[in-house]
């Protein structure tokens, strides 16, 4: 049973569409398992979104991206008792070393006169890559790389080793910020023999596509992947990744290539600039789950000081982007009495702001006391109407309103009229004005020459 078992978590595991063509089609078929967990849990779409030291096992190409020393190292405890290791490490210069080795542990030996197997022993299967690769960026998009693999496979008393090479290619289109295309074709190279056979290797085609955004906030990332390996029909791997709070990622893929369950994998982690621990889940049905538990180490400064400059610049464009920071620049400018940027800030403001914004009644309020400052009373007095018009179609209050009518009262009073400024001031007090403004409307209502009776 534990060999049948075996041979059974091989075909549907490794290379589920290679049954139509016969369990003996391609030999090294561990080299489409997936290998740490970041990348399991999206479903092994992996193609356009590697940029990390397990770029040399989907696309070498990506190893042009690293911009410092990155070590990771992936324990797989696979359904019944298969155990998988895997370790990369990738340099800031592109080049890359890793090791995937697969153990299946073992059974009895058994022949047809002993099928008991007394006496003869355990048998047992084991599989192990060991790779090198170099990957380089080209112009300001482009990114190449190349792998050359040693393979050794062992059933029983048998062992066959061959080599294979891996060529990569990856694409930044100027025509959208974050989209990464990316193709591979692997396990290039001569036939292997295994006994008195002579086997091709699994050839096979990666076509990618990634898409870096940010969603409410937070980094995130969708990744698809088309594979096509010799002997099988297309599959298909798809994964979404969003990273809370900086630190948090969470991962969700769906692949076609695991027949024994839904296909579904799932996936968290801890991000640090230096350190890193991902796990993934992945059900394959009544043959149980794999669990893969990755950990990776980052060093050499020039990847995390990358990092922090990209952050802090997107820190930037986000703060460019926010109209409130629009305004407190406007107001800085006004202290140190260049009303030439404060009016810029303002119109940089009012451009971010929709129509039913309530912040647009903040930018009348401003943009009237600038020009009220600047002795434009009629201009400063239009400005604040246009504040409180808007106030009313908006259906809002607040001191940005209250500012509007206490500018309004003011200009009202210059212009000698005594029973608008004196209303304007009542509707400030109404709008739910700030302390500051209560103090400057009571003072300006004592001010204020009463009406003759």
């Amino acid at each position: 049973m534990k060999t049948l078992a075996l041979a059974l978590s091989l075909l549907l595991t490794l290379a589920p569409a290679a049954r139509a063509a016969g369990a003996g089609a391609d030999p090294f078929n561990f080299l489409f398992l997936d290998a740490n967990a970041r990348p399991v849990a999206l479903g092994g779409a992996y193609t356009a979104l590697a940029d990390d030291a397990n770029s040399l096992l989907y696309n070498p190409a990506g190893l042009g991206a690293l911009r410092g020393h990155e070590a990771t190292f992936m324990h797989d405890q696979h359904f019944l008792g298969i155990t998988q290791e895997y370790a990369a490490y990738a340099s800031p210069k592109g080049w890359s070393v890793n090791v995937n080795s697969l153990d299946f542990g073992e059974t009895t030996k058994t022949t047809y006169a002993n099928p008991s197997g007394a006496g003869f022993g355990a048998v047992g299967l084991t599989d192990l890559a060991a790779g090198a690769g170099y990957g380089r960026q080209f112009f300001e998009r482009l990114r190449l790389g190349a792998g050359f693999k040693y393979i050794r496979e062992s059933i029983a008393d048998l062992t066959a080793t061959g080599y294979a090479f891996d060529l990569g290619v990856q694409h930044d289109p100027a025509l959208l910020r974050g989209l990464t295309l990316g193709a591979a074709i692997q396990n290039l190279g001569p036939s292997v023999r295994f006994q008195r056979a002579s086997e091709r290797l699994p050839l096979n085609m990666r076509l990618g596509a990634a898409y870096r955004f940010e969603a409410l906030g937070q980094r995130s990332a969708v990744a698809l992947d088309v594979t096509k390996a010799r002997s099988e029909t297309p599959l298909v791997g798809f994964g979404v990744e969003s990273v809370v709070g900086g630190v948090l990622p969470l991962r969700l893929g769906f692949t076609t290539r695991n027949q024994a369950g839904l296909g579904i994998t799932f996936g968290l982690g801890w991000l640090h600039p230096r350190f890193g621990v991902d796990y993934a889940f992945v059900p394959y049905g009544e043959l149980g789950s794999s669990h893969r538990m990755s950990v990776t180490v980052r060093w050499g400064g020039e990847r995390a000081k990358d990092a922090r400059a990209e952050e802090r610049a997107q820190d930037s464009v986000r703060s460019r982007l926010n109209p409130n920071a629009r305004f407190a620049a406007a107001d800085q400018a006004v202290a140190r009495g260049d009303t030439d940027a404060a009016r810029r800030e303002l119109a940089t403001a009012r451009r971010m702001l929709a129509i039913d914004d309530r912040r647009i009644v903040l930018y009348y309020t401003k943009a009237g006391e600038l020009a009220y400052d600047e002795g434009d009373t009629e201009e400063a007095r239009e400005l604040f109407s246009e504040g409180i018009k808007a106030a009313h179609r908006i259906g809002t209050t607040g001191p940005a309103v209250s500012g509007s009518y206490l500018g309004l009262a003011r200009c009202l009073a210059d212009s000698r009229d005594m029973g608008g400024a004196r209303l304007a001031l009542r509707r400030a007090l109404e709008a739910d004005p700030s302390e500051r403004q209560r103090a400057e409307i009571d003072a300006l209502l004592k001010k204020l020459p009463r009406a003759p009776r």
